[in-house]
């Protein structure tokens, strides 16, 4: 146990003995003394629950190694970004635009925190991925429109 919390448990051990002084006084109408316990009750309880917040030091302070865990936080929802447009759940598949915007998203999103591009490179793969398959599916659907006409 360090110090403060040694203290702090001799300050509630010290109330809670004071309270009962205080508690057998008033029960055999010792007002004034029992007035006197209780007020040192109260004041060795307070200490003991008193808390202060510790200054920081810059020693203390958490660090993360090398932003590692941000980097793979921004990949998991880049990550997340792709799936979402992959057509789970979707009744309507994405657009052109759409997949551009949120490439442009995630990109200055992955800029930002500093995400190396080695670690993007599967990430654009999957992106070119999806609008080649949005450009097959347009070009098909236009293609049948023109067979109608």
């Amino acid at each position: 146990m360090t110090w403060r919390k040694t203290t702090r448990f001799i300050l509630f051990l010290a109330g809670m003995l004071t309270g009962g002084g205080a508690a057998y006084l008033f029960y055999h109408s010792y007002i004034t003394p029992g007035a006197a316990y209780l007020a040192m009750t109260a004041l060795f309880l307070w200490f003991a629950t008193r808390h202060r917040p510790e200054r920081e030091s810059p020693e203390r302070k958490p660090v993360i190694a090398g932003d590692a865990a941000l980097n793979e936080m921004a990949l998991l929802v880049a990550d997340l970004a792709v799936a979402s447009l992959k057509g789970v759940g979707r009744t309507v598949p994405p657009s052109t635009k759409e997949i551009e915007q949120i490439e442009g998203r995630t990109n200055a999103m992955l800029d930002h925190m500093g995400v190396p591009s080695t670690s993007r490179l599967e990430l654009k793969e999957e992106f070119d991925r999806l609008k080649g398959r949005v450009r097959r599916n347009e070009g098909g659907m236009a293609l049948i429109r023109s067979v109608r006409l």
